[in-house]
């Protein structure tokens, strides 16, 4: 089994980030208003922004192959599966009111960034779903068949 790995990066709330610690700094720096931002509320704004923006940046997908390995960001939210829990998996497409980001959806989880399809993954021990977004869906469910396949 040729490991899989997908790297997607999460440019909405990139550009959005950017835009506020851009538009943070020139307010402190041209000091508008009758009570300007002090420096110390500059830095804290643009500290905040910055760790969340290193947590949520990107999803990085991975196929082991006793496991599914997903996180975001710099790896600090991560969610492993072994491929023994595994009982089905399909593509699917997301409804666009599923949104982007770590999800509670009907019957489970979506860790999506970008896109409208994903690979949702059947649990053996439990009814819960858990929808892994990708720009690749049919090569990450591929992956996932092979690594199934594999453990039979």
């Amino acid at each position: 089994m040729n490991p899989f790995r997908e790297f997607q990066h999460f440019w909405f709330v990139i550009a959005a980030f950017l835009v506020m610690s851009i538009s943070t700094s020139i307010l402190y720096f041209l000091q508008v208003g009758t009570q300007p931002i002090e420096l110390g509320g500059m830095l804290l704004v643009n500290g905040i922004m910055i760790i969340v923006l290193m947590i949520s940046y990107r999803m990085v997908t991975e196929v082991f192959p006793e496991k599914i390995l997903v996180y975001f960001g710099v790896g600090l939210f991560r969610r492993s599966i072994p491929l023994s829990r595994i009982k089905a998996a399909i593509i699917v497409k997301n409804p666009w009111y599923y949104g982007w980001g770590v999800r509670i959806i009907p019957g489970g989880w979506l860790f999506n960034v970008s896109g409208d399809y994903s690979v949702e993954i059947q649990l053996t021990d439990s009814d819960r779903i858990l929808r892994i977004g990708s720009q690749t869906p049919h090569q990450l469910h591929e992956a996932i068949q092979a690594g199934l396949r594999k453990r039979q």
